[in-house]
């Protein structure tokens, strides 16, 4: 991703951070999510909840109809709620891993506090969102793909986390 499309990402983020999602696209939620991981999807900042129905809609348009799929698209960025996050712990990292893709990986190491703290919850985010969706009973694939959703080493016969991973990344 060039750094050029993370910054109108980024802005995308601004405008939308507060405005709840409409009842259509929260219908489309319900119907995808058992009721606690609705109750999980829900606890993310309104940001995340706008980015993971583009992804889940992205998905939907390419054709996809598999479950744990569509709840991993929806579940995907859900450790994020784990923290408090700023517009900085958002964008810093995202930038800084459309420059230097091992210097975002080496700061992302430790606990997310600090000047670390951005760097620390884009890493570890995947993990912290899988083992709430596990303690919400999802799909053990849904939980296998919130897990891997960030990894770069991606079997090419995973077709499913593959296309999460570039609906993730479109949206």
């Amino acid at each position: 991703m060039s750094v050029r499309y993370r910054l109108q990402q980024f802005w995308h983020v601004v405008r939308l951070r507060d405005r709840a999602l409409p009842a259509k696209f929260r219908a489309d939620v319900m119907a995808t999510l058992s009721e606690s991981e609705a109750a999980l999807f829900f606890q993310q900042a309104p940001a995340d909840q706008w980015h993971s129905h583009r992804v889940w809609q992205r998905l939907k348009d390419a054709g996809y109809t598999e479950g744990p799929l569509l709840a991993a698209a929806l579940l995907h960025d859900v450790g994020k709620s784990r923290v408090s996050m700023t517009q900085y712990d958002r964008v810093a990292p995202v930038l800084l891993k459309a420059l230097s893709l091992e210097a975002a990986s080496q700061l992302g190491v430790g606990e997310p506090a600090g000047w670390r703290r951005p760097f620390v919850i884009r890493r570890r985010h995947a993990d912290w969102g899988a083992e709430l969706a596990r303690r919400a009973g999802s799909d053990p694939e849904t939980v296998r793909l919130i897990r891997q959703h960030q990894e770069s080493d991606v079997d090419k016969d995973d077709h499913l986390l593959q296309a999460l991973q570039r609906a993730d990344g479109d949206s």
